[in-house]
């Protein structure tokens, strides 16, 4: 599950407000942070702050023809024209990082992060 920390202080969860589709788009996200259960081992916390934009997917698997199932999350921040990706599951991570103009994140994703030199 995760959780965004917004300007003022606001703290919302993934549990408020359904999916990251419904995050505001002119929330300005000072933080990030996944709480990522895991089978009889401690749960992995991920936490993202400082950067310029933020977008946040759940990673499904599916069968042909079946509902699919959440198994993780996709993050890419974006900081000093380049966007590092992680995708985060239960039982390990994946992270790259690539120049702003070669990713193919859709804009509608993208959220502003909090400007900290106001």
């Amino acid at each position: 599950m995760w959780l965004i920390k917004i300007e003022g202080g606001i703290e919302l969860t993934e549990a408020d407000l359904g999916c990251w589709d419904n995050v505001p788009a002119n929330a300005e996200i000072e933080a990030l942070a996944f709480d990522i259960p895991r089978d009889q081992a401690r749960p992995y916390i991920v936490e993202y702050k400082n950067f310029e934009r933020y977008c946040c997917a759940r990673i499904a698997n599916s069968a042909t023809g079946l509902a699919g199932k959440a198994v993780g999350y996709s993050v890419a921040v974006e900081k000093g024209g380049m966007v590092f990706e992680h995708d985060i599951f239960a039982d390990g991570m994946r992270l790259q990082a690539q120049a702003v103009a070669r990713t193919q994140i859709p804009e509608r994703c993208w959220r502003r992060g909090f400007n900290t030199s106001r």
